[in-house]
């Protein structure tokens, strides 16, 4: 798991006869669940992704929370030391980095304080 709180949502089936894609066919563009998505919650469960992937599997109907990442970019001077960020990488390293931790004093903590 990329995410020990989040499920990451790697592809989305089409099919009108899975659930996803059956809900997708009906929901408005901007509710679609999509590639990219993080499923937050499942079932009532969020105390962890492995608790929440357990949820999916046994329930036959389910209500889920899903997270859209938020997309900005920020300006980090380096010569302030060093990066002070912990990263985890998705399943294709190219499209998802999830910052796990910010390090206090380090140069995003410092240059882009609104990143938390």
């Amino acid at each position: 798991l990329l995410n020990d709180r989040a499920l990451y949502v790697c592809s989305v089936e089409s099919d009108p006869d899975t659930p996803v894609g059956s809900y997708n066919a009906v929901a408005p563009e901007h509710r679609r669940i999509r590639p990219g998505d993080f499923i937050v919650s499942a079932a009532g469960e969020n105390s962890s992704a492995q608790a929440m992937a357990e949820a999916l599997k046994r329930s036959l109907t389910v209500v889920i929370g899903v997270q859209r990442p938020r997309l900005f970019r920020v300006v980090i001077d380096r010569r302030e030391g060093p990066m002070g960020v912990e990263v985890k990488f998705g399943p294709n390293s190219s499209e998802t980095m999830v910052i796990v931790r910010i390090e206090e004093g380090g140069s995003m903590h410092l240059c882009a304080p609104e990143v938390r």
